[in-house]
């Protein structure tokens, strides 16, 4: 679990979120910047001394998570279905590192 605290004092907390290994020295207590994320994973970190991306790392770890059980499930006729689909929501979803690229720049 990550808290935030905005800048007029409002927090709001985040259960599931996965940092890359890159982006885990920008997690400590009391640190202010601006987090970025993407489907669940932090991609980049903007501070005032200093500024982290890993956008190639957080789409490797989104893509990769479920990929030993899509495998497997892959094996049954039965669930072959529902492993198209959860590919294809994962591909659409997965969007492009040039837009996360675009969005940091803007």
């Amino acid at each position: 679990m990550v808290e935030f605290s905005g800048p007029t004092g409002e927090r709001r907390e985040i259960r599931k979120v996965l940092f890359t290994v890159k982006l885990c020295s920008a997690l400590k207590p009391q640190i202010s910047g601006v987090f970025y994320f993407w489907n669940a994973h932090c991609y980049a970190f903007r501070g005032a001394d200093e500024s982290i991306e890993d956008i190639e790392g957080a789409r490797a770890s989104y893509f990769k998570r479920d990929a030993r059980l899509l495998l497997l499930m892959a094996v049954s006729l039965i669930l072959l279905p529902v492993v198209v689909f959860i590919a294809g929501k994962k591909l659409l979803r997965g969007g492009s590192a040039a837009q996360m690229r675009a969005f940091l720049a803007g």
